[in-house]
């Protein structure tokens, strides 16, 4: 029961101009009364003030659009802003903490998640199963100050038909900071484009939705090696997620 209809029913059961009671037992009742809105209002109040400032993943209703996924946690953080790849330093960054529940690789996710009525966009790109990965909201919004609902939602999912691999079979990929060394290792010509994905993590985490790439543009031949850049790729703190020849 909201508090204001609790007030006023006390305050009816209290001021009625038809009670003809007694006044011992109006005095009895309005006790007892008071009382136990006393312990309705302190709950209330309580739980309130806990659903309001606090995030309870409990809370979450997952949609079956956004079937798969796991909201771990919500936070705001300071630091460089990934998603679009600009690394804007900033002090209140809204991040979703999500978890990979399905039995495959999520390819593309637009995670939607709405709390109060206000809907938050999270962009999840890569991402295997039983992962985790700390998303950036993509508009730049603000964590809100309240939370009273929330609903897990997508307007797009897609999952790997295959799951994605490094093709090991037919390269070697040496790390390097910005850059990554690419040979054939297989006995025919690979045929150009050779498309390399990544993404960075800190500890078992993922951080941002976002899967960096970079080309080999030239084929190689047998034995052939190539370098290219590879921007954001750090050696210990990035990795490899798939390697895709069309």
């Amino acid at each position: 029961m909201k508090k204001k209809n609790i007030c006023i029913i006390a305050a009816v059961l209290l001021v009625d101009p038809k009670n003809d009671m007694k006044k011992k037992n109006i005095c009895i009742i309005a006790a007892v009364l008071l009382v136990a809105l006393a312990v309705v209002l302190y709950f209330v109040l309580r739980d309130d003030g806990e659903a309001a400032t606090t995030f309870d993943p409990s809370m979450t209703v997952v949609e079956d659009s956004a079937r798969g996924l796991k909201l771990i946690s919500l936070d705001t953080i300071a630091g460089a802003y990934v998603e679009d790849g600009s690394d804007t330093v900033s002090e209140n960054i809204f991040t979703a903490l999500f978890q990979n529940a399905g039995g495959s690789t999520l390819q593309l996710a637009n995670a939607v998640i709405t709390i109060n009525g206000t809907e938050y966009r999270f962009d999840i790109t890569t991402l295997p199963p039983g992962a985790q990965v700390r998303v950036m909201e993509k508009d730049k919004k603000q964590m809100p100050e309240t939370f009273e609902s929330c609903t897990l939602s997508a307007e797009n999912i897609i999952w790997f038909e295959s799951e994605p691999s490094l093709c090991e079979d037919r390269f070697e990929i040496i790390e390097r900071s910005g850059g990554l060394v690419v040979t054939n290792i297989s006995d025919e010509t690979v045929s150009a484009p050779i498309y390399l994905f990544y993404k960075n993590y800190d500890g078992e985490i993922y951080i941002g939705g976002i899967t960096y790439m970079t080309t080999v543009e030239k084929s190689l031949a047998p034995g052939e090696s190539v370098a290219v850049v590879a921007g954001h790729f750090i050696p210990g703190s990035s990795k490899l997620m798939y390697v895709y020849v069309p």
